[in-house]
């Protein structure tokens, strides 16, 4: 791997770390930036890195280094509420990174839907989650834990899409 590879995935992770601090609180699962930084890993890194800054986002929170919304940290968060979103973040940047990858379209919309997938992805695991953990309905799961959230997620989908574009001319990955 090359070290502008590394040094872009370390970023990711970082910027990962510092925009889950940007939350709302609101209900049991808080409107925070950091799918700005999973969808930009996507956009940014090639797939299996895009991965990897992900998963070690996970991991250092899983080892207790704060990490996650609220400077939160440790397996609790992981099996709380939460747990499916953050789980679903590794796989999303792989499918994003991957399906940007083999597209070769330039039409916006098209290089959009990796993003829609994954964020389907997310709302579908965490959905699925927060029913359980919560003791709730599925449909209640998606009434708490989806639909406040789909206008600031499609926002921050269009807008890693529109950085990642300028930030690729710039890091020349």
């Amino acid at each position: 791997m090359k070290t502008s590879v590394l040094t872009a995935s370390a970023f990711c992770t970082a910027l990962t770390i510092i925009l889950s601090q940007l939350i709302i609180p609101l209900g049991p699962v808080p409107i925070s930036c950091s799918l700005l930084a999973v969808f930009l890993s996507g956009s940014l890194l090639p797939p299996f890195p895009a991965f990897l800054s992900q998963s070690a986002y996970l991991l250092l929170g899983f080892a207790g280094f704060p990490v996650f919304a609220g400077l939160s940290a440790g397996p609790g968060v992981l099996l709380g509420p939460t747990g499916g979103y953050l789980l679903a973040y590794p796989l999303m940047a792989l499918i994003i990174s991957f399906a940007l990858k083999k597209q070769r379209s330039s039409s916006p919309v098209k290089k959009c839907l990796p993003l829609f997938f994954a964020l389907f992805l997310c709302y579908l695991s965490g959905s699925l989650w927060l029913s359980v953990v919560s003791r709730i309905s599925l449909s209640a799961a998606f009434s708490a834990g989806v639909l406040p959230f789909i206008p600031f997620d499609l926002i921050k989908g269009f807008l890693a899409l529109w950085l990642s574009q300028r930030l690729k001319k710039a890091i020349r990955l």
